[in-house]
């Protein structure tokens, strides 16, 4: 049976944002950043691995990224290189009201797919938040990295991949999608959030 891994990318400089994704919260009484992309991966993967610095309150492995600086394609070949037999559940940290059952669906997409990718209702696709089989995108990731290609989206056009809208798994408000860069974003996300039921929060 297929070993699931949660690889959480939480490496990013976070310059855009001015201050360390990974700490922020949604509303004060929210888990940070980090810790809740961790607890949604933990509910469905059988491990968690975090691509970056330990980061203190948080239950998961640490693994440092091998390539510091490059981005997150960089960040997934090394996570290729540790779980090579593995199907990796791919979740940046900045996705704040991501679902568990969006996660849950992109897993179950991989079934005959390199790839599982999440789409949003504007079409956009979300490279990270997605799922990869180890054993079919490894070698395409390694020799795109090594030519100098840093975009995951340019990995996700080489391999046959399934996409997964957010609103196939009743995500109605859309709101597992939604990606916080800067502070604007949070601002914008944290006054979307007083419309959305409780169970987005």
């Amino acid at each position: 049976m297929t070993r699931i891994t949660a690889v959480v990318l939480a490496g990013g400089a976070s310059r855009r944002m001015g201050i360390d994704k990974r700490s922020v919260r949604l509303l004060p009484a929210s888990p940070t950043f980090l810790q809740r992309t961790v607890a949604v991966g933990r509910a469905v993967a059988d491990r968690v691995a975090v691509i970056g610095d330990p980061y203190p309150n948080v239950r998961a492995t640490f693994v440092p990224d091998r390539w510091p600086s490059e981005g997150p394609l960089g960040a997934l070949v090394t996570a290729f290189g540790l779980f090579p037999d593995h199907d990796l559940l791919v979740l940046a940290s900045d996705y704040p009201l991501l679902q568990v059952e969006l996660a849950a669906r992109l897993i179950d997409g991989l079934n005959g797919h390199a790839g599982s990718v999440a789409v949003d209702g504007g079409g956009r696709r979300h490279p990270l938040v997605a799922a990869y089989d180890a054993r079919r995108c490894a070698g395409i990731a390694r020799t795109l990295f090594g030519a100098g290609e840093r975009s995951m989206v340019a990995l996700v056009d080489r391999i046959c991949v399934r996409l997964v809208l957010d609103d196939d798994v009743g995500d109605s408000h859309g709101a597992s999608l939604s990606n916080v860069n800067t502070a604007e974003d949070l601002d914008a996300l944290r006054v979307r959030c007083q419309s959305l039921d409780r169970g987005f929060r």
